[in-house]
């Protein structure tokens, strides 16, 4: 292609050079102290349990591997959503089997991180926004979505209750109070689909305030 060796050095010094600033600016995301036990799941590990059918998890049941270094993703996203469960938050269906809630946050998740995104937009800066978005790879998008990023009851196959830990416990209640500053920080993916036997999502006054408060934060995409 015409270009030297000493000339590709050069290029790629200054493409480690770039990335190594990015990754610095990213490292200055610092959640408040309080925040500090939440976890954020990765768009990569979203789609794994998707297309394998296992479908959401309570946090203390994913593997680390689920989890992301919020200091290090490009991309952080927050989930408003309406629990369908108590104990496992998203319900499958005939036509859902991954679960509701799961298919239809991916759904919206992939609208824009994925190549499908690529084209859209209303103008050129949007378009270009777009272009940048669709080619992030899933590792790179980090999703808060309490269910999954907070220790949460459970119940096993048989009906027994799985109560939190009492180090779970605290770093729950540490979190609580404190976030709803996630959804004035980091953008707010609203997910409000439920089933029909389910109240809808400004019904809940959790869902109500989460909503409110990203509006009020512009945070709302």
């Amino acid at each position: 292609w015409g270009v030297n060796l000493s000339e590709a050095g050069w290029i790629l010094v200054s493409m480690l050079s770039a990335y190594t600033q990015i990754l610095w600016m990213r490292r200055k995301r610092v959640l408040p102290p309080s925040l500090k036990g939440c976890k954020f799941v990765s768009l990569a590990y979203l789609r794994k349990i998707a297309a394998s059918g296992e479908g959401i998890q309570r946090c203390q049941d994913l593997p680390p591997e689920a989890f992301g270094d919020p200091r290090k993703a490009k991309y952080l996203i927050v989930v408003s959503h309406r629990w369908m469960d108590r104990y496992t938050c998203d319900v499958k269906t005939t036509e859902f089997p991954e679960g509701l809630r799961l298919h239809m946050l991916l759904k919206k998740m992939e609208s824009i991180f994925s190549t499908a995104g690529i084209g859209a937009g209303r103008g050129i800066l949007d378009r270009i926004g777009r272009f940048r978005y669709g080619m992030t790879g899933g590792s790179d998008v980090l999703v808060f979505l309490d269910f999954m990023s907070l220790p949460q009851i459970g119940k096993s196959k048989d009906g027994t209750l799985l109560d939190r830990t009492e180090r779970e416990m605290r770093t729950f209640e540490q979190c609580l109070p404190s976030m709803g500053l996630l959804y004035s920080m980091f953008p707010v993916l609203v997910s409000q689909e439920v089933t029909e036997d389910c109240p809808k999502y400004l019904d809940s006054g959790w869902c109500f305030s989460e909503s409110v408060t990203a509006w009020l934060g512009g945070q709302l995409s």
